[in-house]
């Protein structure tokens, strides 16, 4: 942290947006964070970067460098980050076992440029009502959020959303695709689904599965006037 050390025993936090894009020279499985109040320091390495999403506090990346000039008593360092979810294949080879046992077999994803925004899937049932809800930054690479949905009733739906909220949009979605995919990775069928600039939804009957079904958000630049 800036200034003074903290005293032995103790643990330091850092409060730091992720910076905006463009503004990192990380490479696009890291993000970076500054504070023009604090600072991280070389021993920090291995820190977690989290947020705070859906009210549950997320690891979302790892410290991995601290851009200084050799002292951290000065706030305005760039922090370079690896993002966990970037990096979920490793995890989950590493620890034996596979994305589908640990999140179930919906998910939710972002690709291209990174922007202000949530993705967001939950099931739903007109019993039960909206529950296993999961929601996601759409500014930290690699962002992919899960859901159960498989020990529904019948008649249950699975809910997708993303959704940008620059203003004025400097993103907007350029695609919003649905794809089967079973345990191996092994893509089966690919569908395009239709989406509006800032907001692109899509619901359908959850049932219980062995493949999986992965839904992916395109952001990109809006494009150019004829």
């Amino acid at each position: 942290m800036a200034g003074n050390m903290a005293p032995p025993g103790t643990v330091a936090v850092m409060r730091s947006p992720i910076e905006a894009f463009g503004a990192c020279t990380a490479p696009a499985t890291n993000f970076c964070t500054i504070s023009s109040t604090a600072s991280a320091c070389p021993g920090d390495s291995g820190s977690g970067f989290v947020t705070m999403v859906n009210g549950r506090a997320t690891v979302d990346g790892i410290v991995i460098a601290v851009n200084d000039d050799g002292s951290c008593n000065t706030a305005n360092h760039q922090v370079e980050v690896t993002g966990v979810f970037s990096n979920i294949g490793w995890i989950t080879s590493t620890i034996g076992r596979t994305v589908d046992k640990i999140d179930g077999h919906y998910r939710l994803r972002w690709s291209g440029s990174s922007s202000n925004g949530t993705l967001r899937i939950e099931c739903y049932n007109s019993i039960f009502g909206t529950y296993n809800s999961v929601i996601g930054p759409m500014n930290v690479p690699g962002v992919q959020v899960s859901t159960k949905c498989d020990d529904f009733p019948p008649g249950g739906e699975i809910r997708t959303k993303c959704t940008i909220s620059d203003s004025p949009l400097v993103r907007v979605f350029r695609s919003f695709t649905r794809r089967v995919k079973n345990s191996s990775g092994t893509v089966l069928s690919t569908q395009a689904l239709s989406y509006l600039n800032s907001v692109a939804s899509f619901s359908e009957l959850a049932f219980s599965q062995t493949d999986n079904i992965e839904y992916t958000c395109g952001v990109g630049s809006p494009p150019s006037a004829p």
